[in-house]
C-alpha cells in the first residue's frame, strides 16, 4: 500500500485492514498499543533482607571508588538475570537490564512507608519484543516473585497508535478542540512540525514523527523488525499519536491497578479521543470560527478513523462502558481550599518553616484564579467606607484604618500638603501591616501615586537649581 496518498474506502467495501474497518476516506496501517508502563510492585516478607544486602554492596562499593560508581561497573542478579546499577534517585537504587527491556527500583522498606518499595518501568523494546502481557508476567511473576506480592499499581501508562501515515499534514494547532488549548507546544522545522505536545501532565497528547525519531537510533532495527511485522513500512512517513497518562488523572477513571488498566484500555483510548479531539472545521461557519466557536464543528474524519481504529489486544478487554468507572466528581468549594490551605500551615510549623505574608500574598495575586472573572463574581469586593472630620476625608479599610483621600489631581497640592500626605499614608501603611490580615491594596496604590508626585517635584526642582547655577 502507498502509504503517502488517501485511498478511499467504498461503504460496501468489506475489506478489512489490520483488523480495522475503514472510517470515511482514511485507511492506512496502523498499530494500536500501550507503549510504556510505569507500576509499583508490594514488597514481601523476603524483601527486607534482600534490600539490605544490595543497599550494603551499593555502598561499600562508593566508598571504595571515593564515592562515586562508575556507569556500568557494578551489577547484581535477580532471578538469576543480571542487572547494571543505574544510580538513586528519588530514594531508589535503579537498576537496568542489558537487553534494555525495563528498569526496577528499590526503597529502604523502613523509609517513606507511604510509597510502595519496588518501583517498575517497562521500556519500549520489551514491549515490542516480548509483548505487553508476557513482559509483565516475566517481570512479575519470574523476576520479582521471590521478593512481592501480587499488588501492583499503576503510576503511567502511555497509550499509543503508530500510523503509516503524515498527521502533520491534517493535524493543526488551529483544528485542536479542547480546554487544553492554552497548553499546545509545536517543535520541528519551518516546512512543518516534528512534534506536538497538547495539555501537560498529568495527562497529555504527543504527535511526533517516528520515523525522525529512530533515525540513526540503537533502536531501529528491532523497531524495524516490528514495524515490518505489523503490516507497517518503516522507512516511509511513520507518525506516532500517544497519550501519556500519569496516576493522578488514571484515578480519575478508578484505574489503580495492572488489571484495571490492560482491562479498560480500548475504554480509556476512546475516551481520550473525546477530550482532545480534531475538527472539521468545514462544518462550521466562518463567524463561529472567527469567535472561538470551535467546539460546534464535527470530529474530523481522520480524528474517527483512529480512534474506531484502537484496539487493544494483548490483554482479554472488558469492555465496559467507562462511565461506569467515572465516580462522580466533588464539587471544590472554598471550604475545600481553605482546609488544604490550613493543612499546609500545619504541615510548615511542624517543619518549622518561615514565610513571611508578603510571599503568600504575592502567590495568591500571581494566580490565575484570583483575578479571574469568575473569581471576581464569586467574592464580593470591600468598599470603603467613608469617615469625614472636620474638613478632613478618610477611607476605612477593612481593619478600620482611617486613609486619608487624595485630589484628583496632584499636581495641585501643595509641597507642604504632599508632605503631609506621605506621612499620613506611610503611618496608615505599619498600622495596617501590624493586623492579623493585613489590607495594604488602597493604601499601596495612593502612596504609589503620592510618591511619583514627590519625585517629579524634586526632579524639576533640582533642575531649576541647576539651572540658577
Amino acid at each position: 500500500m502507498n502509504s503517502s496518498n488517501i485511498i478511499p474506502a467504498k461503504l460496501d467495501d468489506k475489506t478489512v485492514l489490520n483488523k480495522v474497518a475503514p472510517s470515511g476516506s482514511y485507511d492506512f496501517p496502523i498499530i494500536p498499543g500501550i507503549d510504556s508502563v510505569y507500576y509499583f510492585a508490594e514488597s514481601n516478607s523476603a524483601y527486607a533482607a534482600f534490600y539490605c544486602d544490595m543497599a550494603i554492596a551499593i555502598e561499600n562499593k562508593k566508598e571504595s571508588l571515593g564515592g562515586y560508581i562508575p556507569a556500568n561497573s557494578h551489577h547484581i542478579t535477580i532471578a538469576d538475570k543480571e542487572f547494571v546499577y543505574y544510580g538513586n534517585k528519588e530514594g531508589f537504587y535503579f537498576f537496568g537490564d542489558g537487553a534494555g527491556w525495563l528498569r526496577i527500583g528499590f526503597k529502604d522498606p523502613y523509609k517513606n512507608n507511604g510509597v510502595q518499595d519496588i518501583r517498575i518501568q517497562l521500556q519500549a523494546n520489551g514491549i515490542y519484543l516480548l509483548g505487553l502481557k508476557s513482559l509483565l508476567d516475566y517481570v512479575n511473576k519470574t523476576l520479582l516473585t521471590s521478593i512481592s506480592n501480587p499488588v501492583y499499581t499503576v503510576t503511567r501508562a502511555d497509550l499509543n497508535i503508530f500510523c503509516q501515515y503524515d498527521l502533520s499534514s491534517v493535524v493543526h494547532k488551529e483544528n485542536i478542540i479542547t480546554r487544553k488549548q492554552k497548553y499546545i507546544q509545536i517543535f520541528g522545522s519551518k516546512i512543518g512540525y516534528e512534534t506536538m505536545y497538547i495539555g501537560k501532565p498529568p495527562f497529555r497528547l504527543r504527535i511526533y514523527d517516528k520515523r525522525l525519531e529512530l533515525r540513526g537510533s540503537a533502536k531501529y532495527e528491532l523497531m524495524g523488525l516490528y514495524f515490518l511485522e505489523h503490516g507497517i513500512n518503516p522507512t516511509k512517513e511513520l507518525w506516532n499519536l500517544e497519550f501519556e497518562c500519569h496516576r493522578e488523572f488514571l484515578k480519575r477513571y478508578s484505574i489503580s491497578s495492572l488489571d484495571d488498566l490492560l482491562e479498560n484500555t480500548d475504554a480509556l483510548f476512546h475516551r481520550f479521543m473525546k477530550i482532545i479531539r480534531l475538527g472539521d472545521m468545514s462544518t462550521i461557519s466562518q463567524k463561529d470560527i472567527d469567535g472561538g466557536r470551535l467546539h460546534k464543528a464535527k470530529t474530523h474524519q481522520l480524528w474517527e478513523y483512529l480512534d474506531s481504529s484502537y484496539t487493544f489486544t494483548s490483554h482479554l478487554q472488558t469492555h465496559n462502558s467507562l462511565e461506569r468507572l467515572i465516580p462522580k466528581l466533588k464539587e471544590y468549594k472554598a471550604s475545600d481550599f481553605l482546609k488544604e490551605f490550613r493543612t499546609l500551615l500545619t504541615k510548615a510549623e511542624e517543619n518549622i518553616v518561615i514565610v513571611h505574608h508578603d510571599e503568600i500574598r504575592n502567590i495568591l495575586h500571581e494566580s490565575s484564579l484570583w483575578l479571574s472573572p469568575k473569581a471576581k463574581k464569586a467574592v464580593k469586593p470591600y468598599v470603603p467606607i467613608i469617615f469625614e472630620t472636620g474638613e478632613v476625608c478618610y477611607l476605612l479599610t477593612r481593619n478600620l484604618i482611617p486613609v486619608p483621600t487624595l485630589p484628583p489631581v496632584l499636581s495641585r497640592m501643595s509641597d507642604s500638603d504632599v508632605d503631609i500626605a506621605r506621612e499620613a499614608l506611610t503611618k496608615a501603611l505599619h498600622q495596617e501591616l501590624a493586623q492579623k490580615i493585613p489590607d495594604t491594596s488602597l493604601i499601596v496604590k495612593y502612596l504609589a501615586m503620592v510618591e511619583q508626585e514627590y519625585y517629579h517635584r524634586r526632579v524639576g526642582q533640582k533642575e531649576f537649581d541647576y539651572g540658577n547655577n
